[in-house]
Order: structure tokens, then sequence, then C-alpha cells
């Protein structure tokens, strides 16, 4: 450790390397071990990949992985701008989209789809009240209000991707 003082700039204390021992790596194991991978369940999403558009990390990944394990194709947004990304490069079976995100959020996407794609349908997730007005005319097909229940989830995603 090295103290550092002086007029005008307080006390500090950083800390030093100097004088100290550096580990060596462990050597490396003689054969590689790699993790067991289940190979994924066929797909079921046979109109297309779900669209998660979701800003919350945490429900974002636990939304795909729950997909993934029930066979369907997946992609991910983390704000409306990314949706419209995936939007015009893919032609999805479903959209779950979150409303209220940064950058673009989910009123201005579902704008977008009334103009472009007003057939695929949205099943709009929210923590918040959102006037039912503003979701008319985009396809949503049904609304899901947070903290979202799994069960209740899965069966919107068999009711809504088409077969």
């Amino acid at each position: 450790m090295r103290r550092e003082s002086g007029r005008g700039r307080g006390r500090s204390v950083r800390p030093s390397t100097e004088g100290a021992r550096v580990p060596r790596p462990a050597s490396p194991p003689s054969r590689l071990q790699l993790p067991r991978i289940r190979p994924a369940p066929p797909s079921r999403s046979r109109g297309g990949p779900i669209l998660i558009v979701e800003d919350e990390v945490i429900v974002r990944d636990v939304l795909e992985q729950v997909l993934l394990d029930e066979g369907h194709e997946v992609l991910v947004a983390g704000d409306g701008r990314q949706a419209l990304e995936h939007l015009q490069r893919a032609r999805p079976a479903l959209v779950l989209l979150d409303l209220m995100m940064p950058v673009m959020d989910g009123f201005e996407v579902l704008a977008w789809l009334r103009r472009r794609g007003p057939d695929l349908p949205v099943v709009v997730t929210t923590g918040a009240d959102a006037p039912r007005a503003a979701l008319r005319g985009a396809n949503v097909v049904q609304i899901m209000r947070k903290p979202l229940s799994l069960e209740a989830l899965l069966q919107a995603v068999e009711t809504h991707v088409k077969r």
C-alpha cells in the first residue's frame, strides 16, 4: 500500500504491487472437460420465431430460456429499436412486447406495426395500466400484467402462435 497526500489533494491510499508475489497459474488439466449440452428439442414455432421485446435483462433471459426449453425459436430485443431491426429481417410468429422501455417504447413499436404488419399477433406484457385505446389496431391479442405467470404465458404462446 502506498499513501499519497498533498496540499489541497487530501489523503488517498493506493494499492501497490511493489514487492508483491504474483501467483503462478495452475497447470492446465491433462484433459479438458466440457459441460454436457442438452440438444435442443425440435422447434414448435412453425410460423417463425417468437420475438421477446423486454428491457429488463432478467425477465428477458427467463422468458427466452422458458420458450427455448419448450422448443420455440426465439429472438430477443432489449428495446423497441432492436425489435424493429428484428422485424425488418425476420417474420416472427408472435411478439411478446413490454410497453415501458428506454430508447423506443412499446407504444412506438405498436404504431410501427399498425403501419406495416397488422396481422402479426402481439401479446403485451406490462406492469403499468395501459390505455386500451392506445393498443388498438396493432393486433394486440392479449394483455398480460407483470409479474408474469409462466404457465399463463406459455398458454398465451400456444394459443396465439400460428401452427
